[in-house]
């Protein structure tokens, strides 16, 4: 099942563990998360294809869940593949690079922030709704302008749920969600769970101090 334990110690301990935390994508959900819609943003100067083909070049050089996701939805639609150039990654906000000769980019609230750009009120309030919905919304701009914003849904596993109430009646107390998703977006899944903790908007190493956290507080420290 691919389950590795490093001793028999830790099988000893196991039956301590009244706490277990979950990462959400790929773990709780299919981890295949797919483009579900599109908002142009105030002067997108572009269509939608277009503006998707220019984030999947962006894209196409990142290792995120998100990244091939828009890389994929490009391919789906027919939309010619291309490389960007001076690539840039920056962990838990978003990816930067060079297509057509702009500085493009594609991230979250804080990406564009960076950028210096301004997500208008009613580009704020529809991806508000998509987060509702347990959708991750990202955000896309150039030189400064916000372009567009897509939102993207991931399933949740068919035996995610099973798997959770399976825990409790064996005696976990305690479940736990991390993500560096939106909080809203891992909130509405982590209600359909019926999880305990929802800790989300983390970076890997927020991850870590999380789970230490979380273990301080388990009375099998």
């Amino acid at each position: 099942r691919g389950v590795l334990f490093k001793g028999g110690a830790y099988v000893d301990l196991s039956g301590t563990i009244d706490t277990v935390a979950f990462d959400k994508t790929g773990t709780l959900t299919e981890g295949r998360p797919q483009l579900l819609a599109t908002r142009l943003g105030p002067a997108p100067a572009a269509t939608e294809d277009e503006l998707l083909r220019r984030a999947a070049a962006v894209e196409s050089a990142s290792e995120h869940h998100l990244g091939r996701a828009f890389v994929e939805a490009a391919r789906e639609r027919g939309l010619p593949s291309e490389r960007a150039t001076d690539f840039r990654a920056f962990p838990g906000e978003g990816v930067v690079a060079a297509v057509d000769g702009r500085r493009t980019w594609v991230g979250n609230a804080t990406m564009a922030s960076r950028e210096r750009a301004t997500i208008p009120e009613d580009l704020q309030a529809w991806a508000g709704d998509q987060w509702e919905s347990g959708r991750s919304t990202v955000f896309m701009g150039a030189d400064g302008d916000l372009l567009a914003a897509f939102s993207f849904g991931d399933r949740l596993r068919a035996d995610a749920v099973p798997a959770l109430e399976r825990l409790r009646s064996v005696g976990i107390r305690r479940i736990a969600v991390l993500s560096g998703d939106h909080p809203r977006a891992v909130e509405a899944i982590g209600k359909e769970l019926g999880a305990d903790d929802i800790l989300a908007g983390l970076l890997p190493d927020q991850k870590v101090e999380a789970l230490k956290e979380l273990t301080l507080q388990s009375r099998g420290t």
